[in-house]
């Protein structure tokens, strides 16, 4: 009989039996709390205590554990992450290691199973688990950021058949429904589809999040050849909300539900994404992969932004901006060869390839309009503002397109030695030539010209070392050196070409794997990133240079046959090191913690086919201040957010039902988790986001 590929992963918790099924490419192992393999680091099944970089995996237990409903839920997690612009709570944004803060772009840190994500938010209910490869991923993926890589891996085929059924409410109001539904079509071949469709009330004091999902997905396997394909579809309409604004570096004593903007003030679009996937066995020892994927977002937004300083009496002047028809555009292909062989005493796994990337972003009609006074934050009266129907010259005074592509073509190699039975190197090197191009047209001018403002090719080769040590199964170290590269672009007014960022990391580290217990990974590492886009005097410039030095530790498993655990520690030292602001020079970064912790615990009792299984949990989060501009005018508090949940899961009428009961932000604390970083004077301008309050959720789910 043919084998398969299909995942085989066993829904947690659930301890039915599943039918024998020869699987011919590992999914990455999960026990609980607790993965023991991940396919990132190294773009193969590799054990993560043989890995030579620091690697977190989140896995499906933790996600449904914790009813994790977006990335930001996912991250408190793993170490050393923070919060970056989250454009008004629409897309996914993260600093890692001091460094990041993109979204949707060349450089975003976020892959959809090991593509780069071209979509703005990236965690559903698609979701299986997520992995976080720290440090330097540019050997593997190209264009990164030195600090590390967000890969969100989806769901995918199952070997049998099952059907699950989820209803969510939250206090908030509203909810959503969502089903999951796999099926083997042959002994080769099996489909799987999940759809969902949310309506809920946001937390302040207007807006509603919709959202519509459906997610097809199918999978073939023969004697040598095998593929997968994948489709994902999401219609949204959500708000917009650009936070709270401060004075005198202090958040203003008023309602943290009352927003400062308009019921119009929200982004709505359609998010695509498609891959293909295909493996051929050209011996036993050598594989032949290919990859295409395509991703595509457009979407619009208005929003009705506080723009001056507020007054002792709480009046304020606003604007109103937006986007028609924004749309991040990515294609990517790739295909290369995995061969395992034996030369001398050392064993090798080589993975050599080409790959080709190009991202487009189109701004076609970006506008700003005129100061609007008359509103006072303390008594506020809506409605002054309206979104405008129609965009021309006569309202607005910055009206433009902009456009912004990269792309890339790449030869890449990579050997993992097992030089004996303790020691294992990791080698490889990639050659990369990326094309920018950019330009911008003021669309209130008559015959105003198109203007290249970037228009650049750069040749690059990033090297990759690493040495793996491990004396005992339970025990290894490991270090490394990898670089990072990454475009300077501008749509501004300032012509280019700017020379790329270049980021390079130094990171050894201890890992510890206690069988049928717990895991845990400790790194040091330093990370230095040169050649920042900074603005001198209103001229764009590549002068910038910056550090980040700091301290890991990940501990995730079983404290008892009973007790999980996932525990997290980060010490982040970042420090500017040029820039053209003289009095930021050795100053943090900003939306940089220097210390985050993380301690979640879980404990279940029983069984669900034998009178039942209960699940309880929490655990609290905390961040530490964090500075909001270059200058550190003002910072930040650190805060602790707790989370709590509950969980009862039985079989009934040979089904598996499960309550589940989650309690976020436990005490209700005001914190504010990033900002958009700038040069501050007195006021946040808007631009400091807002923690949710207490939310409690309540999920029922059965499984056919």
């Amino acid at each position: 009989m043919a084998v398969q590929t299909f995942n085989v992963i066993a829904e947690p918790g659930k301890e039915e039996s599943l039918p024998e099924v020869s699987v011919k490419a590992n999914a990455p192992e999960e026990v609980g709390y607790k993965p023991k393999r991940a396919s990132t680091a190294t773009k193969t099944d590799a054990e993560i205590m043989e890995i030579p970089q620091a690697i977190n995996v989140v896995p499906a237990q933790v996600i449904i554990d914790q009813q994790a409903r977006s990335l930001d839920d996912v991250m408190k997690n793993v170490s050393g992450i923070t919060m970056g612009n989250n454009f008004g709570h629409t897309a996914d944004s993260f600093f890692i290691r001091g460094f990041g803060g993109g979204f949707f772009g060349s450089s975003s840190p976020i892959l959809r199973d090991g593509v780069r994500s071209g979509s703005s938010r990236n965690f559903s209910i698609t979701t299986e688990r997520v992995e976080v490869l720290k440090g330097p991923s540019s050997l593997l993926y190209g264009i990164m950021e030195p600090g590390g890589t967000i890969n969100v891996i989806s769901k995918k085929p199952l070997p049998d058949s099952r059907r699950e059924v989820n209803l969510l409410s939250n206090s908030f109001g509203g909810g959503s429904v969502w089903f999951d539904v796999s099926e083997p079509l042959s002994n080769n071949a099996g489909f799987r589809i999940l759809a969902e469709r949310e309506e809920s009330d946001y937390w302040r004091n207007f807006g509603q999040t919709e959202r519509t999902l459906i997610a097809p997905s199918f999978a073939w396997a023969g004697e040598k050849l095998s593929f997968n394909l994948n489709y994902e579809y999401l219609d949204f309409n959500v708000p917009f909300d650009r936070g709270t604004v401060f004075r005198n570096g202090k958040p203003l004593d008023v309602p943290l539900r009352r927003r400062f903007g308009e019921e119009f003030e929200k982004m709505e679009g359609i998010s695509q994404l498609a891959t293909a996937k295909v493996e051929y066995d050209l011996t036993s020892a050598l594989k032949l992969r290919s990859s295409l994927a395509w991703s595509n977002e457009v979407n619009s937004d208005r929003r009705a932004m506080v723009a001056t300083i507020p007054t002792l009496a709480g009046a304020v002047s606003r604007t109103v901006q937006g986007v028609d028809n924004r749309e991040r555009d990515t294609l990517f292909a790739s295909v290369d060869t995995l061969s395992k062989f034996d030369l001398g005493i050392t064993s090798h796994e080589l993975l050599a390839g080409v790959d080709y990337e190009r991202v487009v972003a189109k701004d076609p009609s970006f506008f700003r309009q005129p100061l609007v006074a008359g509103f006072n934050i303390l008594k506020p009266v809506y409605g002054i503002l309206q979104p405008p129907t129609t965009i021309n010259a006569a309202n607005t005074f910055a009206w433009q397109k902009t456009f912004n592509e990269v792309e890339n073509r790449s030869l890449f190699i990579q050997d993992t030695v097992h030089l004996n039975e303790q020691w294992i190197a990791v080698l490889g090197g990639r050659y990369q030539q990326s094309d920018q191009f950019a330009d911008r047209r003021n669309l209130r001018l008559a015959n105003s010209p198109t203007i290249a403002t970037n228009d650049a090719k750069h040749n690059v080769f990033l090297p990759r070392l690493g040495l793996v040590y491990r004396p005992t199964q339970s025990l290894s170290f490991y270090g490394n050196y990898s670089e990072s590269f990454k475009p300077n672009i501008s749509t501004g007014d300032d012509p280019g070409p700017f020379d790329p960022e270049r980021g390079v990391v130094h990171e050894v580290g201890v890992k510890v794997d206690i069988p049928d217990k717990f895991a845990a990974t400790v790194a040091l590492y330093q990370i230095d990133k040169e050649n920042i886009l900074v603005n001198e005097g209103g001229i764009l410039r590549t002068a910038g240079a910056a550090r980040s030095r700091g301290l890991e530790v990940d501990v995730a498993g079983k404290l008892t046959n009973k007790l999980d655990l996932i525990a997290t520690y980060a010490y982040t030292d970042t420090e500017l090191l040029e820039d053209r602001l003289k009095a930021a020079i050795g100053n943090p970064l900003a939306g940089i913690a220097k210390n985050i912790a993380s301690l979640f615990l879980n404990y279940s009792d029983g069984t669900p086919a034998a009178g039942g299984r209960w699940t309880v949990g929490g655990g609290a989060r905390y961040v530490g201040e964090r500075a909001v501009d270059p200058i550190n005018t003002f910072f930040l508090d650190g805060y602790t957010v707790a989370d709590a949940y509950a969980a009862y899961e039985w079989k009934q009428w040979n089904h598996f039902a499960t309550l589940h009961l989650n309690v976020k932000n436990l005490f209700d604390k005001t914190y504010y988790p990033g900002a958009v970083s700038g040069v501050i004077t007195n006021t946040g301008g808007g631009t400091i986001f807002l923690g949710e309050p207490r939310q409690v959720l309540l999920q029922a789910n059965i499984l056919f």
